[in-house]
């Protein structure tokens, strides 16, 4: 089949182009044609579409100030561009799955908007369609109204961990039999990686001490839509939250500052490591501009303590002992399906104060990690086989429409 991908590859966040990744392996492994479709419209990291709005909320501005300019952007370029976009994109394709990432979420409207968009078109199309791995939000009442058609007519719901199953289930009554726990497919990052070292010797999945730490940063403006309290913070508390960090968790033989590419975050990141290097602490800094860069960054690394998710799943994928930064309930979610929400950091002043890791975390062992994140990347891969059997009514492995339980 001619499958199209629908996420945010074109997003200077390169955890997306790492899921995008995952899911072209997976398809081509299968003997499927790949399409990846952006879902806000950008072409070569440009957003022609001019759909793409920065909805990070100003502490100054009023809500519903922000709320009239996305809403005014969206009607006078953003939909009209999009659509044409769209409706290209999918032309010629026999099934389209949507996802993975924190599709189903509200911010703004901003998701609703183009998936009520893509689900429209679609449907005109008579093209069916699955969400693959999807992170899940809350939603405002129209936000639901926007996105409610789109689930109606999906073949199947597949979301990333089992937070994301019950907030969906709560806010969309009726779609439990479509319904499926489905890992994010970055769990499968092992497998990428061992690509990227098929074509240079000196890479492996295995590569990386265990004294090497890596600290991945995020900035400030992300954080405060999710976390009200960090919004009071000054710049100069946000920043002594992150040495704190590094002081704890950092290791004296290799610390790496790293980020997930996105440019703010850049920012940030030079500015603590230049923090840190005025009171003496030998730090490196990393700055990935391709997803791969980032792939190898994490890989030499023996612990991952970092916020972005799509740092703390290929972590887990290479085996490396992981602390997420809890800012959004996405990073609680799936720690907590890693079976390590012990390993959760609270974005809070002073969690991170004291003496560096103790005789207890010299138990950590990286092997309970990857069993852990080898049993969510075999579930993705089975939950994606039985999607594609869904999709191809013609094929072999084809069976009846009742989807399987969340539980199985």
């Amino acid at each position: 089949m001619r499958i199209g991908v629908v996420g945010e590859w074109g997003s200077s966040n390169l955890g997306d182009r790492i899921i995008g990744s995952c899911v072209e392996l997976e398809l081509r492994d299968l003997g499927h044609e790949l399409v990846l479709i952006d879902l806000s419209g950008r072409t070569g990291g440009v957003d022609f579409a001019g759909s793409r709005i920065d909805f990070t909320r100003d502490r100054q501005v009023p809500q519903w100030m922000s709320q009239a300019k996305a809403e005014a952007l969206w009607r006078l370029r953003g939909a009209r561009r999009l659509q044409q976009y769209l409706r290209n994109a999918l032309a010629g394709l026999d099934y389209v799955l949507i996802g993975g990432g924190q599709l189903l979420g509200d911010r703004m409207l901003n998701f609703p908007r183009k998936i009520h968009l893509l689900a429209g078109l679609m449907r005109d199309g008579g093209l069916r369609y699955s969400f693959i791995s999807c992170g899940v939000g809350e939603f405002s009442a129209r936000g639901a109204r926007l996105v409610r058609p789109a689930l109606d007519r999906a073949d199947r719901i597949g979301v990333r961990d089992a937070a994301s199953v019950d907030r969906l289930n709560r806010q969309f009554t009726g779609l439990e039999s479509r319904v499926l726990l489905m890992p994010d497919a970055a769990f499968r990052s092992r497998r990428l990686v061992d690509t990227i070292a098929e074509s240079n010797p000196t890479v492996s999945a295995d590569s990386g001490g265990g004294h090497a730490v890596g600290i991945g940063v995020i900035h400030k403006s992300r954080v405060e839509p999710y976390v009200d309290h960090v919004r009071d913070w000054t710049p100069a508390q946000y920043l002594d939250f992150w040495m704190s960090i590094v002081r704890k968790y950092g290791s004296t033989a290799s610390t790496t500052v790293f980020t997930n590419g996105d440019v703010r975050d850049n920012a940030f990141a030079e500015d603590l490591t230049d923090a840190l290097r005025n009171e003496g602490v030998k730090v490196d800094l990393v700055r990935p501009e391709r997803y791969q860069d980032l792939l190898l960054c994490i890989a030499e690394m023996g612990t991952v303590v970092a916020a972005r998710l799509h740092a703390l799943i290929p972590a887990a994928s290479l085996g490396k002992r992981v602390y997420g930064i809890a800012w959004d309930n996405k990073v609680n979610g799936v720690m907590t399906d890693l079976g390590l929400s012990s390993k959760t950091i609270e974005m809070s002043l002073g969690e991170s104060d004291g003496s560096t890791l103790g005789a207890a975390d010299s138990q950590y062992s990286s092997d309970q990690v990857l069993t852990a994140a080898d049993r969510l990347s075999q579930l993705f891969s089975t939950r994606l086989r039985q999607i594609l059997a869904v999709a191809n009514p013609s094929g072999s492995a084809n069976q009846d429409r009742e989807a399987p339980s969340v539980s199985q």
